[in-house]
């Protein structure tokens, strides 16, 4: 297991909890894909409607999804914490090829497998490879959330108008943009929280109430 460390005991103390929060999570992915198909979540199987399967499904997604972009951007707070800010171009190259490239390459076997959608043509199936086929939508939005939190940094903005701001882009979100920056938008105010929980707490807070901050967050709570 990878092992993240920290300077004090009280961060070693909530980098503890997000492990563990982490491995609920992760329980309650496993748990939402196994029953998506009851929910017609997943179009490439769907089932009949059996209705504890389909609340199991819609319980699980209800907030997984949100609290693991809230620790995303915790973890990307302590990295930061822990090596410094590095220029633009140097994130753009990292995450291009931990999140793009992943995502096109599965993409492209999601396709294979699964072919291509009722009445859906050559030219849709493209263009779902490039912004995230199926389950690998999440890689490309995560790839913008992280473009978002640099570009938020560099215009220098007080912490309570940047929230303001995401809350308002979280609901213009309906509004469809390609390549899920849509999507980015939705979940960019409780990334920025995450990265803003982590990198406030070098300023000094109590272990107790970080701990209560990122349970409440990390815990779905505001999703």
């Amino acid at each position: 297991m990878l092992q993240i460390s920290d300077q004090t005991n009280s961060s070693k103390r909530i980098l503890n909890e997000i492990v563990i929060i982490r491995v609920i999570l992760v329980f309650l992915l496993v748990l939402y894909h196994s029953f998506a198909p009851y929910s017609n979540a997943w179009s490439p199987l769907s089932s009949d409607f059996i209705a504890p399967y389909y609340w199991i499904s819609k319980f699980s997604y209800s907030f997984f999804l949100g609290s693991f972009v809230f620790i995303s951007g915790y973890l990307y707070g302590f990295a930061e914490l822990k090596k410094g800010t590095q220029p633009i171009s140097t994130i753009i190259k990292k995450k291009s090829m931990r999140l793009i490239v992943p995502s096109l390459v599965f993409s492209t076997l999601y396709l294979l497998i699964f072919g291509l959608n009722d009445e859906e043509t050559s030219v849709q199936a493209f263009y779902s490879i490039i912004e995230g086929r199926g389950h690998m939508w999440f890689l490309p939005m995560l790839f913008w959330l992280f473009m978002g939190i640099e570009l938020l940094k560099h215009l220098k903005v007080k912490p309570k108008i940047i929230i303001v701001a995401t809350f308002v882009l979280s609901i213009i979100s309906i509004i469809p943009l390609p390549f899920r920056i849509n999507l980015a938008c939705q979940y960019l105010i409780l990334f920025y929280l995450g990265y803003l929980f982590k990198t406030t707490a070098a300023l000094g807070y109590s272990r107790h109430i970080m701990r209560l901050r990122v349970y409440a967050c990390g815990g779905g709570v505001i999703c």
